[in-house]
């Protein structure tokens, strides 16, 4: 019961404490209908707020019952359950309330932040701090989104009240750094630089259990998850002819590692902590480009294949049209600060009308395919394919997974490679622009 109490106390107390002084700050340049609807959300989480009053009411009327003793045990028992299962679903329906009332804002907060990235395309270097907000409250968003969604079919009870509760605690980080990325693009007094990751603790308290490490900690990364129907794949059979009986071990490449350093820019699409099956990836990215499965953290996140060029990587993000899709950077594997690595390639894309694509960058990506499968391999099974030093990358394309070793920039390099692994079924594939290049043994 303490800590149930401790819960609410704190989901009202983040509820009231709100953004509206931030947010008045901007409010100014925005368009009569979004001021309405901002003062819509607002009377919504008015109507969320006097919800949890009354649940803090409940609460308060249940610690005075247990400190009773006129009264039973049994009775004290009777009526505090039937306090608690109120003081429950007036819970459930404000945090409905308040999560409709952040959504909106949210939208509306995002509407101006998209406006302004597409006025000041290929710009992102020179508002850092402003993009750096802004992808933190998309992370800050989407966590609460699992939280919400996994609450769904849990019973009523303080466990569901605590995720509903972090739920609420990240929507409203979020919107806080929305209004910080906003000040920060328009100028205004409420700069980015001023609100980093700890004033959230203070405005918040005890939000950063739950709020997501920021961009700048490349270890962990909190994904953008879609809201498209989640399906645990089914049980795998393993075609017998795929994986050998038995495997010598593999002796490292040889490799040209020339532009193993260049940085490659990926769109994610999105990420669950189960696998997706191909019918839940269609409704999220219907474009048709390959997809890798990139395990990070515990989740599986979904990613296009890497390109060297923020400018291309952004062109192919327009024509894919995911909704949601976001764009991430990587150098050998390792997850980079995107506004650092946009910075840099902004040097580069500058050197290219001089010195030359072909100079400066590669494209074309080798990959050995050790095989392919209607179903997700487990690490145990894939370990089959291939017991060598390379990392396995999971594709998925044309309705199948495909397991593959990336071979680099070369071609020579993929033909080593693919010797090396001693599989008759391995081919050579190549990507260009997120998409497949050439395929087969040939090239």
């Amino acid at each position: 019961m303490k800590k149930l109490l401790q819960f609410t106390l704190l989901f009202f107390l983040l509820s009231a404490a709100g953004n509206a002084q931030d947010e008045s700050a901007i409010r100014s340049y925005m368009s009569p209908g979004d001021l309405s609807k901002l003062g819509k959300a607002d009377k919504i989480k008015a109507d969320a707020d006097r919800q949890m009053a009354v649940v803090k009411n409940l609460n308060e009327k249940m610690r005075s019952l247990q400190k009773d003793t006129s009264l039973s045990e049994r009775k004290v028992k009777q009526q505090v359950n039937q306090l608690q299962s109120e003081a429950w679903k007036r819970h459930v329906q404000a945090s409905a309330a308040y999560e409709k009332s952040n959504d909106i804002k949210y939208s509306v907060y995002k509407k101006y932040l998209n406006q302004f990235w597409k006025e000041h395309e290929g710009q992102e270097s020179n508002f850092i701090n402003a993009k750096m907000l802004e992808e933190q409250a998309r992370d800050n968003f989407s966590q609460a989104t699992v939280y919400r969604r996994n609450t769904r079919h849990m019973n009523e009870g303080n466990v569901k009240m605590e995720k509903l509760t972090e739920a609420n605690n990240l929507e409203a980080a979020a919107i806080k750094r929305q209004v910080a990325s906003i000040s920060s693009c328009l100028g205004s007094s409420t700069t980015a630089s001023a609100v980093p990751s700890d004033s959230i603790a203070k405005d918040y308290p005890g939000v950063t259990t739950a709020v997501v490490p920021v961009e700048d900690r490349p270890a962990a990364e909190t994904p953008v998850v879609v809201t498209a129907p989640v399906v645990v794949a089914a049980p795998v059979v393993v075609p017998p002819a795929v994986i050998p009986e038995e495997k010598t071990e593999i002796i490292p490449a040889t490799r040209d590692t020339s532009f193993d350093d260049q940085v490659l820019f990926r769109i994610q699409i999105a990420a669950n902590k189960t696998p997706f099956t191909f019918a839940d990836l269609k409704k999220i990215c219907p474009a048709g480009y390959p997809v890798e499965i990139v395990s990070e953290a515990g989740w599986y996140k979904y990613q296009f294949i890497g390109v060297p060029l923020f400018s291309d990587v952004s062109r192919i993000k327009k024509e894919a049209a995911v909704k949601d899709a976001f764009v991430v950077a990587y150098r050998n594997s390792i997850k980079q600060n995107v506004a650092e690595a946009i910075k840099l390639n902004n040097e580069l894309e500058k050197r290219i009308p001089t010195e030359g694509r072909n100079t400066l960058i590669r494209e074309i990506q080798y990959h050995v395919q050790l095989a392919t499968s209607k179903t997700f391999l487990n690490p145990a099974e894939i370990a089959k394919l291939y017991n060598g030093p390379e990392k396995v990358l999971v594709i998925m394309e044309n309705g199948l997974y495909g397991y593959h070793l990336n071979a680099g920039y070369s071609l020579q390099n993929a033909l080593d490679l693919k010797e090396l692994t001693r599989l008759n079924t391995a081919a050579i594939v190549a990507y260009k622009n997120a998409k497949k290049a050439v395929t087969g043994g040939t090239l």
